[in-house]
């Protein structure tokens, strides 16, 4: 019984310490990145229609290595996030599709970050462009942008959670496991201990009381009670 109380312990400490390190930030940070991608493009754009290079990646690689671990997908079908060859404005490293480029620019480059995937050490971020029905990926480590040209469907568009949000759920159903557990011992005698019960009550039985300075009374319907309690709960 000690043993699983000092268990269900151990695990409150552990969600009250997941839960106030928590980064609540990510959903502010997100909406934030957004404009900033849109910023960033917006600037890609600028400097390739002027032949110049002013645009900073640092600008917008910040948020995968900031949250990637923690809140990027870990399970997707990775065929469908990736692409094959496709005609591209080069601009120094990175590749941006022409027909991408063009589409954000009928949109004013307004972007939203929908989520991220980290499939192996392959991270991928999903954008949908302002106003349409056209997404995007930025392949953070080909350092490529194209139009995703799947369906949408087939891949999981949900909001990223922090994976310690699921350790948190894993420690609440250990902690009610193991109470259900600790209830169950609660009611249940183990075999051995009820036999000794047993034989102590019989030899509680047998005692002639009157000729007893002490008083059994007490402890033999204390015994009785507790082999009946047992008992009706078997």
């Amino acid at each position: 019984m000690l043993a699983v109380i000092n268990e269900i312990d151990i695990n409150n400490k552990y969600i009250s310490g997941f839960e106030e390190r928590r980064v609540d930030s990510f959903q502010t940070d997100r909406k934030m990145y957004s404009g900033v991608f849109s910023q960033h493009l917006k600037t890609l754009y600028k400097d390739l229609t002027e032949d110049i290079f002013t645009a900073n990646w640092d600008n917008v690689l910040y948020f995968h290595k900031k949250y990637a671990q923690e809140f990027y997908r870990t399970e997707a079908d990775e065929s469908l996030l990736t692409t094959g060859s496709f005609p591209a404005y080069q601009y120094r490293d990175y590749s941006i599709e022409r027909k991408l480029l063009g589409r954000l620019n009928i949109q004013g480059f307004k972007v939203r970050f929908v989520c991220g995937y980290l499939i192996g050490t392959h991270e991928y971020e999903l954008f949908k462009i302002f106003q349409s029905d056209d997404y995007f990926i930025f392949s953070v480590d080909e350092k490529k942008l194209y139009l995703f040209d799947k369906e949408i469907d087939k891949l999981d568009t949900s909001e990223n959670q922090s994976n310690q949000g699921t350790i948190i759920d894993q420690l609440k159903r250990k902690n009610e496991q193991l109470e259900n557990s600790m209830n169950e011992r609660k009611r249940t005698l183990p075999p051995e201990v009820e036999g000794v019960l047993k034989d102590y009550i019989r030899n509680l039985e047998n005692i002639d009381i009157m000729s007893k300075i002490f008083d059994f009374d007490e402890e033999t319907n204390i015994l009785r009670a507790m082999l009946n309690l047992n008992l009706n709960n078997n």
